[in-house]
């Protein structure tokens, strides 16, 4: 997909392959806002296992994993089987996952995902925004996460060392694209 710069200095093996990436190690400043029945929604998702990790901290929830890589997307698949033992069938057209659901869709675009509006309590994001190719498309993904987050829901973006945590209705979403903006903009 032209949109996301393939051609990275780590490996796309390094994301399928990591074997102890967790919710602790990853998202360690969102859990403490996770609730029980929180749906959350992992922006590509990558191996899945941070998915799986976030499952358990909202067991009447959902955790929905998204990639637009098919090779990704069946290796998230084979973690879940591995780590649960058996496979989550979840037809990809409903809008609305059930109850204690671990979900992983493959989808066309990460600007028009398959989901209605205010669909999600979290959108988490890990690594991704490095590997976006322009800050225009960097600005569409954020716009299509605020979209599909609920109005007093949480957007989490980690992007290698640091971590950022932005609840949608106090408007970090805007500081967040504004600070995007800045840091792709840059001129040195």
């Amino acid at each position: 997909m032209a949109e996301v710069n393939e051609n990275r200095s780590f490996a796309a093996s390094d994301f399928l392959n990591h074997p102890y990436p967790d919710a602790e190690s990853n998202a360690a400043i969102l859990l403490p806002h996770l609730k029980p029945t929180d749906k959350i929604l992992d922006f590509r998702c990558g191996s899945g296992i941070i998915a799986i990790s976030l499952a358990s901290r909202v067991p009447h929830g959902a955790v929905v994993g998204i990639d637009f890589a098919p090779n990704v997307i069946s290796k998230a698949r084979a973690s879940l089987v591995d780590h649960y033992r058996w496979r989550a069938t979840y037809p990809p057209g409903h809008q609305h996952p059930p109850e204690g659901a671990i979900i992983f869709h493959l989808v066309d675009s990460i600007v028009k995902l398959p989901y209605d509006d205010n669909t999600f309590d979290v959108v988490y994001a890990s690594d991704m925004f490095i590997q976006i190719v322009t800050e225009t498309l960097s600005v569409e993904v954020l716009k299509e996460m605020m979209r599909v987050l609920k109005f007093d829901g949480f957007l989490f973006t980690r992007d290698i060392a640091k971590q950022h945590l932005f609840p949608s209705n106090l408007g970090f979403g805007t500081q967040l694209t504004q600070n995007l903006l800045r840091c792709f903009c840059r001129s040195d």
